[in-house]
């Protein structure tokens, strides 16, 4: 509960100070939305530019390489014009 918490805190704050209207949570794995549902939400709300920016309560090789390559396929699928 408390990660939720966290994160659910980290997305208010960033999208009041970054002034910044489409802002949307997503969790790597277990709970939902997942990353590519979160990003899906941000194109059908009009974004045109899709920022990640990974929120974990401890650093781990996992962060690293799962959100990278996450992040890396829709950039291609955005780029290649299939959404």
């Amino acid at each position: 509960m408390f990660a939720l918490n966290a994160q659910e805190e980290f997305v208010r704050m960033y999208r009041e100070q970054s002034g910044r209207a489409i802002v949307q949570l997503a969790h790597m794995e277990i709970a939902e939305p997942s990353i590519d549902e979160a990003f899906a939400r941000c194109v059908e709300q009009g974004a045109t530019l899709v920022a990640v920016s990974p929120f974990f309560l401890s650093p781990g090789r996992q962060g690293l390489t799962h959100v990278h390559s996450s992040t890396q396929r829709k950039r291609f699928l955005w780029d290649s014009g299939c959404i």
